[in-house]
């Protein structure tokens, strides 16, 4: 474990130009982290799966984004499957600005390969800040609620085994009510939901 910390600690260092604590209101989950980064089996528990995905819960600069910018950067220093971070208002904006063409890269993730042919073949990528975009946005007379369409066809992909990746200020019970039962379950079986506690690290 101490050698997983000092590569946590170097690659905030030298990616992010931070020092990122790790204290007892983090530590828990800087713990499953690495362990998921490392694909350790004994980790594995009722409530944690390596076969999921990882949703980052937690307050107003608890570390969320920072923490899970780092759980990509230690996938890539290991050769695995990583991801980029993209904010839920920034893929709701990009559907408001070029409609459903715009999201196709969020839902099966069609991929255009040397020979100018679409490769159906999904990426793995972060939803930073999920619950507090806008409901729905209006794109030439289409509304679309535009995470929540997200939500469900990374579903079909997780089915993939693609793993989802997510930050977000509400707890359970707020997403719950957010997306409703149905996607919510959904997100349930896709996530490992992990709880950043502590106040704000940006005071």
């Amino acid at each position: 474990m101490v050698e997983r910390i000092k590569m946590i600690k170097e690659i905030s260092k030298k990616h992010f130009n931070c020092n990122f604590d790790i204290d007892k209101y983090n530590q828990e989950a800087v713990l499953k982290i690495s362990q998921y980064a490392n694909s350790e089996k004994l980790a594995e528990s009722d409530d944690f799966k390596l076969s999921k995905g990882i949703l980052l819960c937690g307050g107003n600069g608890t570390g969320k984004t920072l923490l899970m910018l780092i759980l990509a950067e230690y996938l890539r220093c290991l050769n695995k499957r990583s991801f980029q971070v993209y904010l839920a208002e920034s893929i709701v904006q990009i559907f408001a600005a070029r409609g459903a063409v715009g999201i196709d890269p969020f839902l099966l993730n069609p991929k255009i390969n040397s020979f100018g042919f679409y490769e159906n073949k999904p990426f793995q990528f972060c939803i930073d800040d999920l619950g507090l975009e806008k409901d729905s946005v209006m794109h030439f007379g289409a509304r679309e609620e535009v995470i929540q369409k997200v939500l469900l066809a990374r579903y079909d992909v997780f089915k993939q085994g693609i793993m989802p990746f997510a930050t977000s200020n509400l707890n359970t019970d707020e997403l719950r009510k957010k997306y409703g039962e149905r996607i919510y379950s959904r997100m349930r079986e896709m996530f490992n939901i992990l709880i950043l506690r502590g106040e704000d690290r940006r005071k």
